[in-house]
């Protein structure tokens, strides 16, 4: 977080887009956010606007590039 400020905020928004993607089916296409730094270093999502998003149907959706690489080696011991 403190090594690379700009690239931990844009992991914290691919996290978002993922969720939205895997449990509530919406693409997340462009969003305007906002961080602030407190007193400790940490880094804080304090607002976001502008957001955009389409539905997408979960039966499109390509699993392969969405699941994590742990739930896919899960799926592979089986």
């Amino acid at each position: 977080m403190s090594q690379n400020p700009t690239l931990y905020c844009l992991m914290v928004c691919n996290k978002i887009g993922f969720y939205l993607s895997v449990v509530h089916g919406i693409l997340l296409k462009r969003m305007s956010v906002e961080f602030s730094i407190d007193e400790f270093g940490l880094i804080w999502l304090i607002g976001a606007n502008n957001i955009v998003v389409a539905e997408v149907n979960k039966l499109e959706l390509n699993y392969e590039k969405i699941l994590p690489e742990f739930v896919k080696n899960e799926f592979a011991r089986e």
